[in-house]
């Protein structure tokens, strides 16, 4: 049985796969983007110079204006940004069909995260049947789950001299 396995193995024949193709022309390729979480900021005041100067008793002075502007703060904890992940993809995209590459799937990858507590209490007592019980016990979680990226699976187009 080990022998025919290994002449079957070994054998020269053409092998095919699953998507009808033989092993020179399957030539696919795999590109994973990677999702970032959005930014997050909050609106601040700020001073900037609107480019006049007022003479003073100690000088030319610029004059300012005050200006609401966004400053990032730092990167939520739950959020994808939707908008770079999109463009990641195109650009991904436009390489692979520049080299030659057709998309055939796009695959999520998707992570989450969770946690719980359980809180009891036990008090001794010899009369189970009190009402007014003094047992307590309760549980509470959460969980959520989040894009971390998108798998790109591609197959090389059939080329036009063969």
């Amino acid at each position: 049985m080990a022998a025919k396995r290994q002449e079957l193995l070994s054998s020269t024949s053409e092998r095919r796969y699953p998507d009808h193709t033989t092993k020179e022309s399957a030539v696919n390729k795999i590109v994973y983007v990677k999702a970032y979480f959005k930014p997050v900021g909050e609106e601040v005041t700020v001073k900037v110079p609107t480019g006049e100067i007022k003479k003073g008793f100690f000088g030319d002075k610029e004059i300012m204006k005050k200006e609401t502007q966004w400053q990032q703060t730092g990167w939520s904890d739950s959020q994808i940004d939707g908008e770079r992940l999109s463009k990641d993809v195109e650009d991904a995209v436009s390489r692979l069909n520049a080299d030659g590459y057709e998309i055939q799937t796009v695959l999520p990858i998707v992570s989450g995260a969770y946690d719980y507590a359980l809180k009891y209490r036990y008090e001794i007592r010899h009369d189970r049947s009190d009402p007014n019980s003094k047992d307590q016990s309760y549980v509470f979680g959460y969980g959520y789950s989040f894009t971390e990226g998108v798998t790109l699976v591609a197959k090389k187009f059939p080329s036009s001299a063969s």
